[in-house]
């Protein structure tokens, strides 16, 4: 495999080792080649991926909108809906946009994509101190000081199309778009039949060696991926410092992972994600974000 010209090592503009949540990513500037260990270790990642063949989802494949309540937001999680409005009968039609190319393959229709998102249904809500819960009836969306007790009433479903990550970069995939009540934009599930989904293969790559493991982080998921822009969630300690994002670049795959240092003698052990971004050679593409701590294929999860 012909490598691209190019071993980017970003730093982060900030030495803070924890990110406060919402932080904006730390911006990055590619420099020269300055770890042959992590080269290393990235050729190694790279030789050991199969390839991510035929539709390989790379994101959850119910896309929601921004701006969800708290409680809107575990209801989409537990996959409280109720159906109160008609779906479609006719099936859907349109193909899979990638990168690199298109495929036409097997779709589901409204009622089978909406009984994939159904899971069930809330626990009673609990008055908060005498007052009675908000709603009037068992199908209305209700909270309570109780715990979260949402339902989302399903009022129809138009077929669309969503952006997804996927095995082969980003692509256009047909999804049906579910109106819910309460919410401003509807929430969309990939119509591509369950039989069509592929899973991320699982690469057979021994861990890094003990002088890498010391200091290498991995990418534990991809906050964004536009053009040459790469911003990603490092995995580091609650006392980690001096965090540095590290990327490896072929033309069929990009390598992701970083480093960070410690002087502390006692820390807390915790999972701290770490908001860094990257600059590539050439825009992702088509091309698989790999982890170069696992192997694994990166998840989008905007």
């Amino acid at each position: 495999m012909r490598r691209l010209p190019f071993l980017g090592i970003a730093l982060v503009l900030t030495a803070a080792g924890c990110a406060a949540p919402g932080e904006s990513p730390s911006s990055s500037t590619s420099l020269p080649p300055s770890s042959d260990a992590f080269t290393a270790r990235a050729e190694a990642v790279a030789a050991a991926w199969p390839g991510a063949g035929g539709f390989v989802p790379l994101q959850a494949l119910l896309v929601v909108p921004s701006g969800l309540s708290d409680e809107q937001r575990t209801a989409v999680d537990a996959g409280w809906f109720t159906l109160d409005g008609q779906l479609p009968a006719e099936p859907p039609s349109g193909e899979v946009v990638f990168a690199d190319g298109s495929e036409k393959l097997p779709l589901i229709g409204a009622a089978e994509a909406y009984a994939l998102i159904d899971q069930g249904d809330p626990p009673p809500c609990e008055p908060a101190q005498g007052k009675p819960s908000a709603g009037g009836g068992p199908d209305s969306p209700v909270s309570g000081a109780g715990g979260a007790c949402t339902r989302l009433p399903v009022t129809g479903a138009t077929p669309g199309t969503v952006p997804l990550r996927t095995g082969r970069g980003d692509a256009t995939v047909p999804a049906w778009l579910f109106t819910v009540r309460g919410l401003t934009a509807p929430i969309a599930r990939v119509a591509v039949a369950p039989s069509a989904i592929t899973e991320a293969p699982s690469p057979s790559l021994a861990p890094p060696d003990r002088e890498l493991a010391a200091t290498l982080k991995g990418a534990q998921s991809l906050a964004r991926v536009d053009g040459t822009t790469v911003d990603f969630r490092l995995g580091v300690g609650a006392c980690d410092e001096q965090i540095t994002p590290l990327v490896y670049e072929t033309e069929a795959l990009i390598v992701l992972g970083g480093s960070a240092t410690s002087s502390a003698e006692m820390c807390t052990e915790q999972l701290v994600l770490a908001p860094v971004s990257v600059t590539l050679a050439a825009p992702a593409g088509a091309r698989t974000v790999l982890d170069a701590q696992t192997g694994q294929a990166v998840i989008l999860q905007p």
